[in-house]
């Protein structure tokens, strides 16, 4: 397959959260994240910060994610911070944000 140096300002990417269920067990949810794509300058710039405002800056949205009546959470200021207040999903977006720019590096 050819490269093409013409890419959409987006990509999706699988995020797998790991949350304790009210019996102490672990339980994990996945969803898909919508993240901005980023030049390796403004990944280096990325680098230096921290795990919630790498996230404020990439995260452009996701699917699959839902409410506990089990409709959509709709893509908003208020529902992004709430999700990034979360420790494990901030963590599991975290590392699947640079997981998708590692692997993406090493197959190029």
């Amino acid at each position: 397959m050819s490269f093409k140096i013409a890419l959409s300002e987006t990509y999706r990417a699988p995020v797998e959260v790991t949350l304790p269920n009210e019996a102490g067990e672990a339980e994990t949810s996945e969803f898909t994240a919508v993240f901005r794509r980023c030049t390796t300058t403004q990944l280096t710039e990325l680098a230096e910060k921290s795990p919630r405002l790498v996230m404020a800056e990439v995260l452009a949205g996701w699917d699959g994610l839902v409410n506990g009546d089990g409709t959509a959470v709709p893509v908003t200021v208020d529902t992004r911070a709430a999700l990034l207040e979360i420790p494990q999903a901030l963590q599991a977006l975290n590392q699947s944000f640079w997981t998708s720019v590692s692997t993406a590096r090493a197959k190029n």
